[in-house]
């Protein structure tokens, strides 16, 4: 069953244009509300302002790398409890030995859309059973 996502935001953070777009255009045919950020300056005033309710965050992308973002992320007030989804083409492993606290959920690129739409709507209906 899947969730209503008509007032669901999701922010995609990733350096490669094309990704963002597919990941956009997807998001969006299944009624998310979707934002985009090119980098990890972006992403973090983007997170801020708009308080999306869900992060897809790259790892590998210049100047801030995923894991800084998310750390910073974490750090923040605004954005402290925003789950975080991780897309990278990195091994499993390596996400895991990447972090220094858990993390919310990840996708290996290339990655399956109708997987990656199953975490999204778990993560939506675990955070409506915590109400936050």
């Amino acid at each position: 069953m899947s969730v209503q996502a008509q007032t669901f935001k999701i922010l995609v953070v990733d350096d490669e244009e094309d990704v963002r777009s597919l990941l956009g255009i997807m998001l969006e045919k299944r009624n998310f509300l979707v934002d985009q950020a090119a980098n990890g300056k972006e992403a973090l005033i983007k997170a801020n302002t708009t308080a999306p309710d869900i992060i897809l965050l790259d790892i590998h992308m210049p100047g801030m790398d995923g894991f800084q973002v998310y750390r910073r992320l974490k750090e923040l007030e605004n954005t402290k409890n925003i789950p975080v989804i991780f897309c990278t083409a990195l091994r499993i492993p390596d996400i895991v030995a990447g972090m220094k606290s858990p993390i919310d959920d990840y996708m290996q690129k290339p990655f399956d859309f109708n997987l990656l739409h199953e975490k999204i709507n778990k993560i939506i209906k675990d955070t409506r059973r915590s109400g936050q």
